[in-house]
């Protein structure tokens, strides 16, 4: 395994994909995407993609009926709502992450995925790492010369302002869970070198002053999922946060969809269904009643079809309120929720 940079400043192959016809099956049998999509807002100043987990496989056909689809919906999304990048929270590479620039798997498992032009906008693609993809050559992600690929550090931060009032403000502060927690994040023990990391977390947390703060790592905080809330992030960074009035936090990892968190406080949004999408709930009663559980999908169909659909989160920002939307991936709104600014301190009153 190689470790990323420490610094914390900001002949054609052919393209082989697997056949279609499993899912359209799937979906035949499940009686198709009938659902009438919500509206959603089309208006915001901004609008991103949140996406995890959507790594591929190994051996051909190198991805999953379930990342194609995603893509592909992405890629539409992205046109219709101009998305100005994609959060993107780990595990770009299943199993074992990258070996270098050159590996095949960037074209195998990227490159020809996610082939929208919507999609392969100048610095679209925001990373952090995955614990998979540190099981890897994870110095090889930061060094990823392609335009739309823009991964500056292992952690980093940038302010959005609004174009349309050019006066409101959005944090973005990415995190690199595991060198804050470790490779396993059911194990809550010191990490070497985490306290440097840590430090920067709690600068960027502490230093915001947006009308919007937005958080991603790979681990999540809260999960309902399989493996569940990560207590690592529980004892360290669920105080920071809530200090900060983070608007909210995405996170992988788990293979599923979800919002949890109580009326007013963070928001906490698992996006990690970018190429197959898990029903278990087992962990959902480890999340505490202060944390409520608010949504929860893995998946369109039954067992085992459900792992052939994926999703991801479509994130429009206006003045005054962030809406965030989970969509599955032929495109329908499973669910939509909506953050208020963040609560700005009085000013002083002149003595």
């Amino acid at each position: 395994m190689v470790a990323p940079s420490s610094i914390t400043t900001a002949g054609n192959p052919v393209c082989l994909r697997p056949p279609r016809t499993a899912l359209q099956i799937a979906l035949l049998a499940r009686g198709g995407a009938k659902r009438r999509a919500k509206r959603v807002p089309d208006d915001s100043s901004l609008h991103f993609l949140s996406v995890g987990d959507w790594g591929g496989l190994p051996i051909w056909p190198f991805t999953t009926p379930g990342q194609i689809a995603v893509a592909e919906t992405m890629g539409k999304i992205a046109a219709k709502f101009r998305s100005k990048f994609a959060l993107s929270v780990g595990d770009h590479f299943y199993f074992s992450g990258v070996s270098s620039v050159d590996d095949p798997r960037w074209r195998r498992s990227f490159e020809n995925v996610y082939t929208a032009r919507s999609l392969r906008r100048a610095k679209f693609w925001r990373p952090v790492l995955g614990n998979h993809d540190y099981d890897g050559n994870a110095t090889a992600q930061l060094l990823y010369p392609k335009k739309h690929w823009h991964f500056p550090s292992a952690q980093y931060s940038w302010r959005e302002t609004l174009e349309d009032d050019g006066r409101t403000t959005v944090d973005f502060v990415m995190l690199d869970t595991i060198l804050l927690c470790g490779p396993d994040s059911a194990v809550d023990r010191k990490v070497k070198g985490a306290e440097k990391a840590w430090r920067w977390v709690e600068a960027a947390l502490a230093g915001s002053d947006a009308d919007y703060l937005i958080v991603s790592g790979h681990y999540p905080v809260w999960s309902p999922s399989s493996h569940g809330p990560t207590r690592c992030l529980v004892r360290r960074l669920q105080p920071l946060l809530t200090a900060a009035k983070a608007s909210v936090y995405f996170s992988g990892h788990d293979h599923c969809l979800f919002h949890v968190g109580a009326r007013g406080g963070t928001q906490f949004h698992g996006v990690g269904a970018g190429f197959t999408a898990s029903h278990s709930t087992k962990n959902r009663n480890r999340i505490p009643p202060d944390q409520p559980l608010k949504f929860h999908w893995g998946g369109s169909m039954k067992r085992p079809f459900n792992a052939l659909s994926g999703g991801f989160v479509g994130a429009s920002v206006r003045a005054d309120a962030l809406t965030i939307t989970h969509y599955d991936s032929l495109g329908t709104v499973l669910y939509s929720s909506r953050v208020p600014p963040r609560a700005r301190e009085p000013a002083c009153a002149p003595s």
